[in-house]
């Protein structure tokens, strides 16, 4: 059986995926293992009052920047995915 969580390794790029919708936020950090993406850590958290009435794109914006502030490692990453 596998584990869900990979263990980081700090020699490889990691991967950040973001979404958003009304009501909160999600972040999946990943890295290529054996050829496949597989989870390090996962993030979600609930909008506040004053969040929800953001857009879609500053929703989508709010959860990257929230997703890189608490993931220090990803202070040098090199690409986005945004899906919303």
């Amino acid at each position: 059986m596998e584990t869900v969580l990979q263990l980081p390794n700090f020699e490889k790029q990691f991967i950040v995926a973001v979404d958003a919708s009304d009501t909160g936020l999600g972040a999946i950090l990943m890295q290529e293992h054996e050829g496949e993406k597989r989870p390090v850590s996962y993030l979600s958290r609930k909008l506040l009052p004053r969040e929800q009435n953001y857009s879609v794109v500053e929703k989508e914006c709010l959860a990257l920047v929230w997703a890189v502030k608490n993931h220090k490692c990803l202070s040098h990453w090199k690409g986005i995915y945004c899906g919303n």
